[in-house]
């Protein structure tokens, strides 16, 4: 019955208002104050939420301040009377034991102790040893690869020491190696003695063409000599085989001497030459038809 006659109440009230209002021309007075509508602009309720939020936020803030501080507080205090208690267990001790040099250095290692103890104790303590040991696994990791990798590099060295040496003792055992090895360090020597460019070099060249000259010259009177002498069967030398030895030099270059070969001219008509054409075609039958006509 309340709610009902509370809503009934309301609904008059407004119903009285509209039916106030309904007969009058509203003018811009009267828009304002309209009590319907707010005295405040867009702006000004804008600036009002925000004021609201950011009062929300400091609010917040501060109350995660004040947990932390009070945490941080009863670790303290517990880590106080932590400490408080073993000095008096270590004073205890101290006065009961009669060594004085024993006593400083249960004082000094006492001292250590709750230093080391202050150290430990704070927040993010567990995510702190977690990355300690993340990092620390990582290092060993990276040692142990270090560690495969250098026996692994050591193993390889040896195989290829062990393959180099073996392929050495079969290298020795071959004799076309040891030839070209010779061979080798002949053209090695050869090339030391060359001089680099220079006034040297060019004289260097100048007694290697006259060296050349006279070898040549010396190898044609050999030839002439020969040639006029009786001639001896010689016999055919492989092409494969290296040529040793400076006879090469004097050697003549001998072509087959050929006829030239005439063309034949289309013009002309000999012997051998042979009409061909098709017996089908009814041009050639005319031609023939008419040959036999004049004979």
């Amino acid at each position: 019955m309340c709610r009902w006659w509370y809503g009934s109440r309301r609904t008059e009230e407004e119903e009285g208002e509209a039916t106030g209002y309904r007969g009058k021309p509203k003018s811009t007075h009267d828009v304002l104050e309209d009590p319907k509508l707010s005295k405040l602009t867009a702006a000004e309720l804008e600036l009002d939420e925000d004021q609201t939020a950011t009062e929300k936020s400091t609010q917040e803030s501060l109350k995660k301040k004040e947990e932390t501080e009070t945490a941080v507080n009863s670790i303290r205090d517990k880590l106080k009377k932590k400490r408080e208690g073993k000095l008096q267990i270590h004073n205890y001790k101290l006065l009961r034991s009669p060594d004085t040099d024993s006593r400083k250095k249960q004082k000094n290692d006492s001292d250590k102790d709750s230093d080391s103890e202050e150290e430990e104790y704070y927040l993010g303590k567990e995510r702190d040893d977690a990355r300690r040991k993340e990092t620390d696994r990582i290092k060993n990791e990276i040692k142990m690869l270090k560690k495969e990798m250098k026996s692994s590099k050591e193993e390889k060295d040896t195989k290829e020491q062990e393959q180099e040496e073996s392929s050495s003792k079969s290298i020795d055992n071959n004799e076309m190696y040891k030839q070209f090895v010779d061979e080798q360090e002949k053209y090695k020597k050869l090339k030391e003695n060359i001089p680099k460019k220079g006034a040297a070099r060019e004289s260097f060249t100048l007694e290697l063409l006259a060296k050349f000259k006279n070898k040549l010259s010396a190898i044609k009177e050999k030839t002439q000599t020969e040639d006029d002498g009786p001639k001896e069967a010689t016999p055919a030398a492989d092409d494969d085989d290296d040529v040793n030895g400076d006879d090469w030099l004097g050697h003549k270059l001998r072509f087959e001497d050929r006829q030239p070969v005439l063309a034949k001219d289309a013009s002309t008509k000999g012997d051998d030459w042979f009409d061909i054409y098709d017996p089908r075609n009814p041009i050639n039958k005319r031609k023939r038809e008419e040959k036999k006509n004049k004979k």
